[in-house]
């Protein structure tokens, strides 16, 4: 059996199996050096690059063998480009921009949010994370903390009395930073 694509990933395994089953001998080879004498060999692959699986078979007299050749490749490594974060609490526009190298591409991505492009622009304040996946299935995940911009407060107080009387007034102050529109 193999991987009708021929790719995988670094750390995975190939079960191989002779499909001739009455010959006197049997040997897998991995690039050129003898592993096994079975019928059947699980090879794991790895580092990263390319193998050939080859099998040697014997009926006593004449030899025939038969190749598969197995790239393997790491699993993307996610890098960050840049975070922008929310403009305030649960505005959730914040913003992850993220590169992937490695691996198979193309890539598939996965946000916490189910957004699934490159760049998160729906992100609420605090950690998200992505997962990626090559063409071959091969996933890694990151998490990033997007941040709330705090460059502003709305706040206000009240001057002379906490009681007031029916049809009183009562003077707000406006103690909000940085100056904006505000709505009472």
């Amino acid at each position: 059996t193999q991987n009708p694509t021929g790719n995988i990933c670094n750390g995975d395994s190939l079960t191989f199996s002779a499909s001739v089953l009455n010959q006197v001998s049997y040997l897998w080879k991995v690039n050129g050096d003898s592993m096994s004498n079975a019928t059947e060999y699980t090879h794991i692959f790895s580092p990263q690059g390319a193998y050939t699986v080859t099998l040697v078979v014997s009926d006593g007299t004449c030899l025939d063998s038969s190749s598969i050749n197995v790239n393997v490749g790491d699993y993307p490594t996610i890098a960050l480009d840049q975070i922008i974060d929310e403009s305030f609490s649960a505005a959730n526009n914040g913003q992850v921009q993220i590169s992937v190298n490695g691996g198979f591409a193309p890539y598939t991505y996965l946000w916490q949010n189910g957004q699934n492009t490159q760049v998160q622009n729906q992100a609420s304040g605090g950690p998200i994370w992505v997962e990626v996946a090559d063409n071959v299935g091969c996933t890694s995940r990151d998490t990033f903390v997007v941040g709330t911009d705090t460059s502003f407060v709305a706040d206000f107080d009240f001057k002379d009395r906490f009681v007031i009387c029916t049809n009183d007034a009562l003077d707000l102050i406006n103690n909000s930073s940085p100056a904006g529109a505000y709505l009472w």
